[in-house]
Formats: structure tokens, sequence, C-alpha cells
């Protein structure tokens, strides 16, 4: 994420959906902001290698010969639409009768199109196969919901995304000595009228912008994070965060770690444009 490596986004066909696998071109004021926080860590004694993300890579397919969550035949098909379909179903219903709004405590009491409609006069969204239609949750909700327990692909399906994690990024880190893995947080920052604007749209869109680097895979396989700011970029004025990730379990690690970073010198600034408190209150 610091364009530093030039097979990313070389596939014939890459990623999974929306701009994923795509290259990424992190802003240069990104850059001047990693490279100073680079030069922090290792004044204090820190070594940093700059290195490929095999956990990325793998669930994409973001370079030649690079399998996809899809493909690589540790998770299974079935289970990545049961995922996505039934287990999202269940939780969205579970939610709301957890919720126990008198008014709307059901799924299927939803009016479908309401959920997350499309402003007028706005640019159509670019998730492509990622896009899903919240209407058929509700659809699937009247039909009858199944419960998280009685999702067949569910159990080897977990264990499928944990190898796939243990594979791609545990053992990565130990092979290679790793204490933590360090990437700045966006690329960039998409402006404020991507919305109504194809050229800002083309940015706020892109692979590192859209979501943010790491995309799904550092969720979807379970990698704990901790993000401390790590600037102001100089030509926009937009904060950036440097994110730590590890191993499943190390949070403890990482808080020690991204809080050894932070004690360096803060770069949180307050909003420019948010008023200062009334200190007599």
């Amino acid at each position: 994420y610091i364009n530093a490596d030039p097979l990313a986004g070389t596939a014939e066909n890459p990623g999974i959906g929306g701009p994923t696998g795509q290259r990424i071109i992190t802003r240069a004021s990104v850059i001047d902001l990693w490279q100073a926080a680079r030069k922090a860590l290792e004044a204090k004694g820190a070594e940093v290698i700059e290195v490929d993300f095999p956990l990325v890579s793998n669930c994409e397919g973001d370079r030649p010969g690079a399998p996809t969550v899809f493909t690589r035949g540790l998770v299974s098909k079935e289970f990545m639409h049961d995922e996505l379909w039934e287990l999202s179903a269940w939780a969205f219903d579970d939610f709301l009768r957890a919720n126990g709004d008198p008014k709307l405590n059901r799924l299927a009491d939803v009016d479908g199109p309401q959920i997350f409609p499309h402003d007028p006069g706005t640019l159509p969204n670019r998730e492509d196969d990622l896009a899903a239609g919240m209407d058929e949750y509700v659809r699937m909700a009247q039909r009858g919901i199944t419960p998280w327990d009685q999702i067949a692909s569910l159990p080897d399906g977990l264990r499928g995304l944990e190898q796939t994690r243990k594979i791609d990024l545990e053992q990565w880190m130990d092979d290679l000595g790793l204490d933590a893995v360090l990437f700045p947080t966006v690329a960039d920052v998409g402006p404020a009228d991507a919305d109504v604007n194809p050229a800002s749209a083309d940015i706020a869109w892109s692979n590192g912008v859209w979501v943010a680097n790491g995309n799904l895979a550092i969720r979807h396989l379970g990698v704990p994070t901790v993000t401390v700011p790590m600037g102001v970029m100089a030509d926009i004025g937009m904060p950036v965060g440097l994110t730590f990730a590890g191993r499943a379990y190390d949070d403890s690690a990482l808080l020690s770690i991204a809080s050894a970073f932070e004690a360096l010198g803060s770069k949180r600034q307050i909003p420019p444009r948010t008023p200062p408190l009334n200190t007599a209150l």
C-alpha cells in the first residue's frame, strides 16, 4: 500500500467484486506521512521492512497466479453464498428482535426498497458482484429465516477461514519474523462531490479508498487491527491513519505497539471547523 509492489493489480481479471484486487495508487501526501512515520519508528530502534501481503492477494487474486477466496479451495462456494445471504438475513432479523422496537421488530416487516435507498440524482454504486439487493433479505425473512446454527455450511466454512488466516498471515509473519504489519489506513480520500461528479467518483470508488486498505479480508479472516493517527495530508488537509495488523488474538501486543508509536508524538489534530468547548462550563 506504499506504491512499492509492482505486481499488485496486474492479474488479468483481478478482484472479487467492486475495485478489489485492482492496483492501489496511494496519494503522494499519504506516502510522505508514511515515510515520516517510518523514520520515527526506525529512530527508536524498530526494524521496518517492505513486504507484500498474501492475506489480501490470495483473497482477491490481485496478481498472476494468485487465487481468490472463491477458488482457493479452503472455503466452499456454498459457505460463501450462505454467509452473504442466509447468515446475513438471520443477523438482520436477530438484531431487530433484540432491539425490540414495538413498531418494527421483524425483518419480514421491513420495507425492503427503503434499506439504503439510492438518492435521486446521484451516480450509481460500483460494488459490482459485491452488491446485495437489500429487499431480497426481506423476502427471505417472509419465506422463513434459517437459524445460524442450522446453516449446514457454517462449521466447515469458519474452519476454512481460520485455516486461510493461519497460512496467509500467521505462518507468513512467523517465516519473516514480523511482530506486526503496518500500512496507511487509506490510499486517498474521495472528494465531497463523489456522489455526483464522475471524476470524483473514480477516486472514491478506487481500491484503497472505497473501503480502506485490506478490504474484506481483514475482518472476514478475523485479523485484529489498531489504527492511530499518522498525520494530516499536506495538500488537502485530510487526516489519515496508520493501521497495525497482527496475528489472531494478538490484540494486547498490537495495542502496545500502536501506543508506543503514538507516544513518539501525537499526530491527532483538532478538526479546524469544530468550535472550541467552553471551558467555563
